[in-house]
């Protein structure tokens, strides 16, 4: 496969051209002289190429592979590190986050099969520092989901920010209280705190102006329950002993699964006596 770059000003394009590039600050632009493939830009876009001429937004570096061959060239703009001054750690994270859907969080955990806590660590800085991710909170990445609409990033998930910091300290968690009623759509208020129970110790944190508390409870609880059964104790706890009402309920049966049912009703028997009942009820219950 023969393939020529060249690197011209966009100014010298015609206006048709011109016009792929006009969301983005224009650098640089390559022109690719390739057989069919596709054409990956790392957290840019993907462009499928159906000709022998593409035109490439190269915006500080950019990863492209093409086709089958499945190799890799790495263009960077002046100033930018070459691709032997960048370690293959960075580039196999760079991929991973590269195929993670926006919204997703993760640390440096995530990352420890490719590299030391020290190398991802400072891979991830660099990532964060050309825009690519953004810190949501200390060691904590999401990659960001930009809305069109409103010119601006959305703000970060904190379900997604509560797993990332689960897996980041092996903690086995699950939401509780309003979180859970609001994830589990018996309650459409949105939580003021994001509650979470865990097997690890209590800790709150501050995501933007969202509070993330995590709280501990019996190993009992929550080990060897699946995150569905736990949330479905959490939230007929916080609904309170006799306050599941025949309306509450058939939400709660609306929502199982006939898999999720039989796991409840084998997972729940920890539970507290009341709080099993209700289960039973709500499993045996016909939703409206």
């Amino acid at each position: 496969m023969t393939i020529e770059f060249k690197t011209f000003d966009t100014a010298d394009t015609d206006s048709q051209n011109r016009s792929l590039f006009s969301v983005i600050p224009t650098v640089s632009v390559i022109i690719a002289e390739l057989h069919p493939c596709c054409l990956h830009l790392f957290n840019k876009t993907a462009i499928h190429v159906d000709g022998s001429g593409v035109m490439v937004h190269c915006d500080n570096y950019q990863q492209l592979t093409f086709g089958k061959e499945n190799d890799i060239f790495l263009f960077t703009n002046q100033g930018d590190q070459t691709m032997s001054e960048r370690p293959k750690y960075q580039l196999q994270i760079e991929e991973r986050i590269a195929e993670y859907p926006y919204g997703t969080a993760f640390s440096a955990s995530d990352f420890l099969d490719i590299a030391d806590a020290n190398s991802v660590s400072q891979a991830l800085f660099r990532i964060e520092k050309n825009g690519e991710i953004r810190r949501v909170l200390n060691g904590v990445y999401d990659k960001p989901v930009y809305s069109e609409l409103i010119k601006e990033y959305s703000v970060p998930r904190i379900d997604k920010i509560a797993e990332a910091l689960a897996r980041r300290f092996n903690w086995n968690i699950a939401p509780s209280g309003n979180t859970a009623l609001n994830i589990l759509h018996i309650s459409t208020q949105v939580p003021d705190i994001w509650e979470y129970v865990s097997n690890g110790p209590y800790r709150n944190y501050m995501v933007g102006n969202t509070s993330l508390m995590f709280k501990h409870i019996m190993p009992r609880e929550i080990n060897g329950c699946s995150p569905v059964t736990v949330m479905f104790i959490q939230g007929i706890r916080a609904i309170g002993k006799g306050n599941l009402t025949k309306e509450l309920m058939n939400r709660f049966s609306s929502v199982i699964t006939e898999e999720n049912r039989n796991t409840l009703l084998k997972e729940a028997r920890t539970a507290s006596g009341w709080i099993y009942k209700e289960i039973k009820n709500i499993c045996e219950a016909k939703p409206a």
